[in-house]
């Protein structure tokens, strides 16, 4: 798995990724597949969310392409290892290595899993499953409707036994689990917390709110990084 997982770090280009790629569609892309990190959990975790009920498949790929989207995923994955991660850790004072995710799946019916959606379903867990295992703390699937369970029978089996035990399945009665984890400062008010980011757009708009967008922390980083290379 290590050699794999070498060989294809090699054959995509992951090393540079982050500055040779540049996904210009982001902003078109957000309006028809609301994601995007946002902030920490309560132990300085990021925090990832998918709005996966609003996706809108058909305008989505007439913006971009699977391979593109991809791409872009695995350049969101090499961020938040070399950023995101580092950024949390020292904000937290501790080792961080894990996020923590948020799904929403309200409107989400078995007629969503079209061809397209379950191709990207597969592609992204299958990267996430065998190149960058171990990365998720937890996750709340939330807003989940008298149809879910038939799409998670159908989903379960793509994902790792382990993840698969990281991830709590909730309906609609989900705010005090999800306040439980993430301050309600942190937390979007679309999921009954008190952050709108209204000069960005919503919190899932450009505002990528978080410790890695703090200049102390980012000082912080680069100190400990030329420390680093003195030694």
């Amino acid at each position: 798995m290590w050699a794999n997982m070498l060989q294809w770090r090699k054959e995509f280009g992951t090393d540079t990724i982050t500055e040779d790629f540049n996904f210009t569609e982001l902003n078109e892309v957000r309006k028809f597949y609301p994601h995007g990190y946002h902030g920490t959990d309560k132990e300085g975790r990021p925090v990832y969310i998918e709005r996966l009920g609003l996706v809108d498949i058909e305008a989505l790929l007439q913006i971009t392409t699977l391979e593109r989207f991809v791409k872009y995923q695995v350049q969101e994955f090499e961020k938040t290892l070399s950023l995101r991660f580092p950024a949390c850790s020292v904000a937290a004072n501790r080792h961080i290595d894990t996020s923590t995710t948020i799904l929403d799946v309200q409107g989400l019916g078995v007629m969503s899993l079209t061809g397209p959606v379950l191709d990207f379903i597969k592609v992204v867990q299958k990267i996430d499953n065998d190149y960058y295992p171990e990365t998720l703390y937890r996750m709340f699937v939330v807003n989940t409707g008298p149809g879910f369970r038939l799409i998670w029978n159908m989903v379960k089996p793509l994902l790792d036994p382990d993840t698969a035990a990281k991830i709590q399945v909730l309906g609609s009665d989900y705010e005090s689990s999800l306040l439980q984890a993430i301050d309600a400062s942190e937390l979007p008010e679309f999921f009954g917390g008190r952050c709108t980011c209204p000069s960005h757009g919503g919190c899932l708009g450009s505002s990528d709110k978080g410790p890695w967008k703090d200049p102390n922390v980012l000082k912080a980083m680069q100190k400990g990084a030329i420390s680093d290379n003195e030694e």
